[in-house]
């Protein structure tokens, strides 16, 4: 069976320079297991390392989205955070 890692890495693959945003990063794994470019984790309370993301916002995802200024271009994002619908939506 795939991890959802090796999901993300396939679909990254397909694009290069490739960028990953992961929101929830809480231990900072994904970033050691993601193959891509350009690497964004966003989490208001890390109880990791999260120094493999090339990009790291300690914050809610909603804070960090409302101060982003133009398009992040993202090719595959993990959305891994309050687990609700609506939060995701």
């Amino acid at each position: 069976m795939k991890s959802r890692w090796d999901v993300c890495n396939e679909r990254l693959w397909e694009f290069s320079p490739s960028r990953f945003l992961e929101i929830g990063t809480k231990s900072g794994r994904g970033g050691w297991l993601i193959e891509a470019d350009w690497r964004v984790g966003i989490d208001p309370h890390p109880a990791g390392d999260n120094s493999a993301y090339t990009s790291f916002y300690q914050g809610t995802s909603d804070d960090f989205f409302r101060e982003q200024k133009g398009n992040l271009d993202i090719h595959v994002a993990l959305v891994d955070g309050l687990h609700h619908a609506d939060q995701v939506l």
